[in-house]
């Protein structure tokens, strides 16, 4: 009972023997009662025996004691090895003090940040130097984003010079201004860059796409901004920056974008990418392509007016058939449109089944029209044919009359119009006169019963004497007309006015 032993010997004041003192202080000792072996040490004045077995004991605070009376340069390793203690007997908050006092402020920056002490962690980081303390830094400001003391985060991830951590921490949190300014205050133009995009492709991966927005713009790489949106089938905001900040690619585009939604079947969304791009037609061959004929229609007829209508009616004959097509025109009121195109551009056959079909009223106007075009072609057999369509008869004469095709303009006639037999007669007589050919031309008049015209023709050219026989047979009235020209014929032009005078003369005495 070396315990027991101890208590008599210090209440007693027991000076001795050694031998018997010693025996006890090593009972003591072995026994493991360090913390009364050091008493008692001490009581003996074998101080570094009794140091000794307090900090085998443990109990540093006798310790720490007897080394500031008598072992001065031993107390910061003691305050050290008494937090060392404490952390180990799990009274980590005990320990901090200690190692300040040690010194040892890792430890006690550990302990603090152990025991969840971070404002007094803080205060230990802002007194060492800053190349140790960065570590400590970062981890604190963690620490205080986690519990959303942002400003003190910002300090620490500022001073651990890590501000892009802080950059990040207010993107997250929407403060676009105080991010850009940590930004542009601490970090290189080309770190800031990458940083924000880095930032922008976390934050468009997680559907923040307004916010990776503001990134990208910020650092002025509106060219992924605008990709991110398309990427993501946001093509309305996609649209919004192009006009912003790329106006000259905005028609290119909206053509894109249409073409895209075209191949994908969001028909309506491609017309409205089309019309934008100024571009309405693709969006009537798109409709069109689809057989979606009132849709071409409605968007022919309001950007490009009646004349782009005109074409959508022929494509849509020609795909779908006169009788259904007719429907769809009926429906739109472009019958008449769709005729007038038919016949504008040569197709006739369609002009004539939607004629047929919904105007009869119009097929004369369209054979008339095809017959003129016939003619135009030198055409003539199947321009006559659709003359006579149109119950238009003169027209055909009058082309062969043109042509000097007297026998078909003579067939016709004799057909389907035999008043313009007399004006056969003497559109020939004059063309057979022109060449020469006075005795059939003579016939030709007479047969159309205008002789006097070929009295005129004789006279016209000087042929008095076939004149005069005309005037005997047919025109007796006019026989003394016909001398006086015989009489005239050779004689100089003065001589000939003179002879004209008198001859007026003579007649108004009579």
């Amino acid at each position: 009972m070396p315990g027991k032993a101890a208590q008599v010997i210090l209440e007693n004041d027991i000076q001795g023997p050694i031998q018997l003192l010693d025996q006890v202080a090593t009972a003591l000792t072995r026994a493991g009662l360090y913390d009364k072996a050091g008493d008692f040490y001490e009581k003996l004045s074998e101080l570094q025996r009794a140091l000794d077995c307090y900090i085998r004991g443990n109990a540093y605070r006798k310790a720490v004691e007897l080394a500031r009376k008598c072992f001065p340069a031993k107390v910061v390793e003691l305050q050290e090895l008494w937090g060392d203690y404490l952390v180990a007997m799990k009274h980590i908050d005990m320990a901090i003090n200690h190692y300040i006092e040690a010194k040892v402020y890792h430890k006690a920056i550990e302990s603090a940040l152990n025991a969840r002490q971070h404002n007094k962690a803080l205060q230990l980081v802002d007194a060492i130097d800053i190349d140790s303390a960065r570590p400590y830094y970062k981890q604190l400001a963690r620490y205080y984003e986690d519990t959303r003391e942002y400003d003190l985060a910002e300090r620490c991830y500022v001073t651990a010079d890590q501000p892009h951590y802080a950059v990040e921490m207010h993107t997250k949190l929407g403060h676009w201004d105080i991010a850009h300014k940590i930004a542009m205050t601490y970090m290189k133009e080309g770190e800031v860059a990458l940083l924000y995009i880095n930032q922008a492709q976390k934050l468009e991966s997680k559907g923040r796409l307004k916010e990776a927005e503001k990134l990208y713009l910020a650092v002025k790489e509106k060219d992924l901004a605008i990709n991110m949106y398309k990427k993501h089938r946001r093509f309305d905001e996609m649209i919004r920056l192009v006009s912003s900040h790329r106006p000259d690619l905005l028609k290119e585009t909206h053509q894109f974008l249409a073409q895209t939604l075209e191949m994908e079947g969001s028909l309506r969304e491609a017309e409205n990418h089309y019309v934008e791009a100024q571009e309405w037609h693709s969006a009537v061959n798109m409709y069109r392509s689809n057989e979606l004929w009132d849709d071409a229609i409605r968007v022919a007829k309001f950007y490009g007016g009646i004349q782009a209508c005109k074409r959508v009616t022929i494509a849509l004959i020609m795909a779908i058939g006169v009788v259904e097509g007719s429907k769809y025109l009926s429906k739109h009121q472009l019958v008449d449109a769709a005729i007038e195109h038919a016949t504008e551009n040569g197709a006739f056959d369609i002009a004539v089944d939607l004629a047929t079909h919904n105007s009869p009223k119009k097929l004369t106007e369209i054979y008339l029209k095809h017959a003129l075009l016939l003619e135009d072609d030198d055409r003539f057999r199947e321009a006559e044919e659709e003359f006579l369509k149109a119950n238009k008869p003169r027209e055909a004469i009058d082309m062969y009359v043109h042509q000097q095709d007297w026998l078909s303009a003579i067939r016709i006639a004799e057909n389907y119009d035999p008043s313009a037999i007399p004006e056969i007669y003497i559109a020939n007589a004059k063309a057979k006169a022109e060449i020469g050919e006075f005795k059939v031309a003579e016939d030709l008049y007479v047969s159309a019963s205008r002789p006097e015209l070929a009295l005129s023709m004789y006279e016209d050219a000087d042929k008095w004497t076939e004149a005069l026989k005309l005037a005997q047979m047919h025109l007796p009235h006019r026989v003394a007309e016909v001398n006086i020209g015989m009489c005239l014929y050779g004689v100089n032009l003065i001589q000939r006015m003179m002879i004209v005078m008198v001859l007026t003369l003579f007649s108004a005495d009579e």
